[in-house]
Parts: C-alpha cells; sequence; structure tokens
C-alpha cells in the first residue's frame, strides 16, 4: 500500500479520527460508531520501557510495546438506531455475568485525514480482532450513564476503509 497522505486544508477535527466496533453476533461485520455525546476520548498507548546505563555511562532506552487503550466517558444508553447496539450487548453480556463475551469484540480504527494514493480515496484503518470492552458503572443523575473502557489486542490487520452514503464502513485488509 502507498504511504498515506494526510488529507487536510486544516487542523483534522476529531470525527477524522473513528472507532468503530462489530456489534454482531454473526460473521458479517455491523460496525457501530463509539463517541455519540462523548466530548473527548483518546487512545493512551501505555508504553512499556527499558532503560539502562551501560558501563560507559551512556544511557539506553528501548520501547518493549505499546498496550491501547481508550476509556468512553460519558457514555449513555440510548437507541439503537442512536447507536445504541453495543450498549445492549454490553447490557445482556453484565446482566447475565456473561464475561467472556466482554474480550471477544473487533475494533476498528479509522484515520479518515488520512487517504491512501489510490484513484479513488480511501482511508487507512487498524482492525483490532481480539478486544475487551468492559463496562465501568451502571446509573448516573439525569440519564442512565454506561461509560466502558476498551482495550485493544490480538494481531493487527492494517487496511483501507471506505463509506457508503448510507454510513455504512467496509473494511479492506492489506494484500
Amino acid at each position: 500500500m502507498a504511504n498515506p497522505t494526510f488529507n487536510l486544508t486544516a487542523n483534522a477535527e476529531r470525527k477524522a479520527f473513528a472507532l468503530y466496533v462489530d456489534v454482531s453476533e454473526s460473521g458479517t461485520p455491523d460496525w457501530e460508531v463509539q463517541g455519540y455525546g462523548t466530548e473527548d476520548a483518546s487512545i493512551a498507548f501505555s508504553p512499556d520501557t527499558t532503560s539502562l546505563i551501560d558501563i560507559l555511562g551512556i544511557q539506553h532506552n528501548q520501547v518493549n510495546s505499546l498496550t491501547r487503550a481508550i476509556s468512553i466517558t460519558p457514555n449513555t444508553i440510548r437507541p439503537v438506531e442512536n447507536f445504541g447496539m453495543l450498549n445492549e450487548l454490553l447490557h445482556e453480556y453484565t446482566r447475565r455475568n456473561q464475561l467472556t463475551k466482554l474480550s471477544t469484540f473487533k475494533v476498528l480504527l479509522v484515520y479518515w485525514y488520512a487517504e491512501t494514493g489510490t484513484t479513488t480515496p480511501v482511508a487507512i484503518a487498524d482492525l483490532y480482532p481480539t478486544c475487551t470492552v468492559i463496562p465501568q458503572s451502571l446509573g448516573g443523575t439525569s440519564t442512565v450513564d454506561f461509560p466502558y473502557d476498551m482495550n485493544l489486542g490480538g494481531d493487527v490487520q492494517y487496511g483501507t476503509a471506505t463509506r457508503s452514503t448510507q454510513g455504512d464502513v467496509t473494511f479492506t485488509p492489506e494484500t
């Protein structure tokens, strides 16, 4: 794949970096965008680093791994047509104590601000096949809030994403 080009005329708006969760329980992905009503959500990389000073007094630093995680707070219970399908799944899994299902989600990161150099612009995207989505609480003051944390995991599949006029997202892995 060609190196992506940032497709910007000004600073990238936050909506140009989108996170989708596969909310289907079948083999065909149904990508639901996350972050409805959330003002701030960033992926924390939580680097594992090693640092040592050798016998010559020279410091050496190494990044061993990055553990990617994100918190979606607030997250309010809402209708399915308003990006609420993940809420329904999480509610059912926690209510029935089906904890293993909390570690079976596929998550798609789409960098809508970065396009490949193809004739039909498509965004670069990363698919994390085994992610955990962990609700933190249920309740709130004026609305029923259901914030959750997400840990991205599995062997990342790199590729591209396109959007239909209906907003549906399609992921195509690199070959």
